[in-house]
């Protein structure tokens, strides 16, 4: 059957947690006939900490509320370990920032991870996504990260530091702020990369251009494949960030199809690599 874990508060998970036959469900930071009357996020939301083993047969989804704190909680931080559904999908929301330094794999699903958002309620404090791990998806994945109202606990950025992110479908990765590539990016189908926009306080509308912009980087020993690949940097409407896109030398960009790649760069475009 199903496996369900609610806090009220943080949630530490450093050994083995399943659900053989279900839905793992995590949420920290809710309780039940909480704060907000009904069933919701707690007063202060919590953390959600990862260093063990989650798996479920039929999806995984990992919440951390906020909160109506300084912005300290709402984050999701995996440590090690693993996060694996074998048919269903794996939805990770944070309503600070969202670290995945182990390994995430929907086998037979797809996925989305969200950071300075809140299921609930929206959070003005935004946050950031940090990939160090690997990362696999039998369908189609999307990453937003929301830079919220005030921008406490970060601005809407996508860091990958090493690892992978792979897909049998297509990857999106939308950012308020900047978007900055050092791994292994790789799907057969199509890749947004799209930066300065505004994902929505907790919409999901990731057409518009945000109030701080952004940026694109490609590290040098980013690798990057895709059938179809569009990269966008906008300036955004406080002229914080230039909007530029930029490869280093010794990173890799590789689209598989024909005249397959579309580049919008509201500053300067620097292709140094390969």
């Amino acid at each position: 059957g199903n496996t369900e874990i609610i806090g009220g508060g943080s949630i530490d998970l450093a050994g083995v947690v399943s659900a053989s036959s279900g839905q793992l469900t995590v949420r920290a930071g809710y309780q039940l006939g909480g704060y907000y009357g009904n069933s919701g996020p707690s007063a202060n939301g919590g953390n959600l900490t990862i260093s063990g083993t989650l798996a479920a047969q039929y999806g995984v989804w990992l919440a951390a509320e906020a909160g109506d704190s300084s912005g300290a909680n709402g984050n999701i931080l995996q440590s090690a370990g693993s996060i694996s559904s074998a048919y269903g999908n794996i939805a990770i929301e944070g309503g600070g920032n969202v670290t995945l330094n182990g390994s995430t794999t929907a086998y037979g699903g797809s996925g989305s991870i969200r950071s300075g958002f809140a299921d609930v309620t929206g959070t003005p404090y935004g946050g950031n996504i940090n990939l160090g791990g690997n990362l696999y998806f039998g369908s189609f994945v999307d990453l937003f990260a929301y830079s919220g109202g005030s921008g406490t606990a970060g601005n809407g950025h996508i860091v990958q530091n090493g690892g992978s992110l792979a897909s049998n479908g297509a990857i999106g990765l939308y950012a308020d702020g900047n978007i900055g590539l050092q791994g292994r990016v790789e799907t057969p189908g199509s890749l947004y990369i799209y930066a300065g926009l505004d994902n929505g306080f907790s919409s999901g509308y990731h057409y518009y251009q945000s109030a701080y912009g952004g940026d694109v980087g490609f590290g040098a020993g980013s690798v990057v494949y895709g059938s179809h690949v569009e990269i966008v940097a906008n300036r955004g409407t406080t002229g914080d960030s230039l909007g530029n896109i930029r490869q280093e030398a010794g990173g890799l960009l590789h689209v598989t199809g024909v005249t397959s790649l579309y580049a919008y760069a509201a500053g300067n475009v620097d292709l140094l690599g390969a």
